[in-house]
């Protein structure tokens, strides 16, 4: 059975003047991206948008399930109010909308282009069993109340060093032990049950998993040569909210969003189908094995 999942989504058309650094999200990052690296990956994908009343609205509300594979179910359009400004609109009334969705769902994901309130609402809407995933970008500080909804918090290094003060902006995988320790007073500001997660992205480094029981899990990047960063992090949300709507544990999870944003990161942030990842995958570790023959 395919899993399920919900994205709170966003879509703001205009592209950032710059491109981002590997530990940062560029605020123009399309949260609508993640719903269709779901989808590509094989999972249902219920999505919560709002859309402006101009062309730019009518013409995504047209192409969603025309050329991305996506029903346009809980697709809101606001008149008088343009599509790089209407994710703002996407409120609890929105979302009300889509209650059942939300209940059914394996997974319920968000990011902070929707105001915080938003994804509240949806994480309190999700059924029993579901896991919820927060990722906080743009960086904003994080309110108690939705901390506490949430089971997986999703974060670059950047964010990590914002929201723990004493973390090095430069985190290394090889730090993961010290940082599993430095984390121990920080889950009791974070309520919740023993599932939650911290999840870090380091870019060519890979990602970081921790949890409140003091366990860590790394898992390095597959190599890229000149990496294209841009959508390289909403492709690594979208494996790994797939391998969790799977049921899959943190470590594979993990390394689906790894193989994910790789992909992204070597094809100008394009996302990945599961053929085109098996493929790209293949080859990755071929050359990467290869490269560990010569230089031995």
């Amino acid at each position: 059975m395919k899993p399920r999942v919900a994205i709170i989504g966003s879509f703001i058309q205009d592209e950032a003047a710059q491109q981002p650094r590997p530990d940062e999200t560029a605020p123009a990052d399309q949260g609508l991206a993640v719903a269709l690296g779901c989808r590509r990956l094989g999972a249902e994908v219920d999505l919560l948008l709002a859309l402006g009343g101009d062309e730019a609205g009518k013409l995504l509300m047209q192409r969603l399930p025309r050329d991305f594979d996506l029903h346009a179910r809980y697709v809101r359009r606001y008149p008088g109010v343009a599509s790089e400004q209407a994710h703002e609109r996407l409120d609890a009334a929105h979302v009300a909308l889509a209650g059942k969705a939300l209940e059914r769902a394996a997974l319920v994901y968000a990011r902070f282009e929707t105001p915080p309130p938003t994804a509240l609402e949806a994480f309190s809407r999700a059924g029993e069993g579901a896991c919820t995933v927060l990722n906080p970008s743009p960086w904003q500080p994080l309110q108690a109340d939705l901390l506490a909804c949430t089971q997986v918090l999703l974060v670059n290094a950047g964010q990590a060093a914002q929201l723990l003060p004493g973390w090095p902006p430069d985190l290394q995988p090889g730090q993961r032990v010290a940082l599993a320790a430095m984390l121990r007073p920080w889950w009791h500001r974070w309520p919740g049950g023993p599932e939650r997660t911290l999840v870090v992205t380091l870019g060519a480094h890979g990602a970081l998993a921790f949890t409140p029981d003091g366990e860590s899990y790394g898992m390095p990047a597959l190599p890229v040569p000149a990496p294209c960063e841009r959508g390289a992090g909403d492709a690594f949300a979208a494996g790994l909210c797939t391998a969790l709507a799977r049921r899959r544990p943190i470590r594979q999870a993990l390394g689906l969003g790894n193989a994910c944003g790789a992909f992204a990161a070597a094809h100008e942030g394009q996302l990945p189908a599961w053929a085109e990842l098996r493929a790209f995958v293949k080859t990755a570790v071929a050359a990467a094995r290869q490269t560990l023959k010569n230089t031995a």
